[in-house]
């Protein structure tokens, strides 16, 4: 298997195998499309058995046998991979012996895309594949609004994922948008008065205020504190219980960065 491109949540690769699945899986993928018929050469895998794969995996699958010739193609075909495409939750592969019949197929579905496939293929590097999908939009993430903490609405805040391990234990609720295997990136918005409880972190942690005024308090009765203004940050040492909140006046943004294994405790 070659990746061969990518644009927006769809790639193009050439003939998958059952082996290539966790692989895959591995790197997100969510779907995986089939343009291939069943026995076109003696070395390809049967459908059935992708699927079964792919189904174990957590992965869709979709089978969508085309001609070879891009020519009879037929606009049923491209309304059913339009229609798997949006069914398709995350980041998608379509695939077939060489690429090519995949790619007339995406190119004839995304026509009146702004973003088009190439009109030729090259193969793409796994790295450089990765990072194109790894792209957070702000814009189209929601926020998973943590529960106020024994009732006390100032523990309540709207809780954004970036970046995550496989099993996370902090905010373990919330899906990354992409998997890490390092970093851990959670982003709270907070109203004035609005923060996070006495805790402490296995790990280091780094605070950082991307915008508002931000008190980090070292003991409950806060006699022990500093300020974080936009732009300040602290990189605060493991088993370090401490608090924050926004003592701003407007809406306040704390990126909170850790190790993927970091594990929180409420004190």
């Amino acid at each position: 298997m070659e990746f061969l491109h990518s644009v927006k949540n769809l790639s193009i690769t050439t003939q998958i195998k059952v082996e290539d699945l966790p692989h895959l899986a591995a790197l997100g993928f969510k779907g995986i499309i089939n343009t291939r018929f069943d026995h076109e050469d003696s070395q390809q895998p049967l459908s059935k058995n992708l699927e079964d794969e792919a189904k174990r995996l957590g992965i869709g699958y979709w089978h969508l046998p085309i001609p070879q010739d891009s020519k009879d193609i037929t606009e049923n075909q491209v309304s059913a991979f339009k229609a798997a495409l949006q069914t398709i939750q995350g980041t998608a592969i379509v695939f077939c012996k060489t690429g090519h019949r995949s790619l007339e197929l995406a190119n004839r579905a995304q026509k009146t895309e702004t973003q088009q496939m190439p009109s030729e293929l090259d193969v793409i590097d796994e790295r450089i594949l990765k990072a194109m999908q790894n792209v957070i939009k702000f814009s189209e993430m929601k926020p998973n609004w943590k529960p106020a903490l024994d009732g006390n609405p100032a523990w309540q805040i709207a809780a954004y994922k970036y970046t995550d391990g496989l099993n996370p234990n902090l905010c373990a609720s919330i899906p990354p948008v992409a998997l890490s295997e390092e970093f851990r990136l959670t982003t709270g918005v907070v109203e004035p008065g609005r923060g996070g409880p006495f805790h402490d972190h296995s790990g280091e942690e780094l605070m950082f205020a991307a915008r508002g005024s931000f008190v980090v308090f070292f003991d409950e009765e806060e006699k022990h504190k500093i300020y974080l203004e936009p732009w300040d940050a602290i990189l605060i040492p493991p088993n370090t219980p401490r608090g924050w909140r926004n003592v701003g006046k407007e809406l306040g943004c704390l990126l909170n960065i850790s190790g993927i294994n970091d594990v929180m405790t409420t004190l």
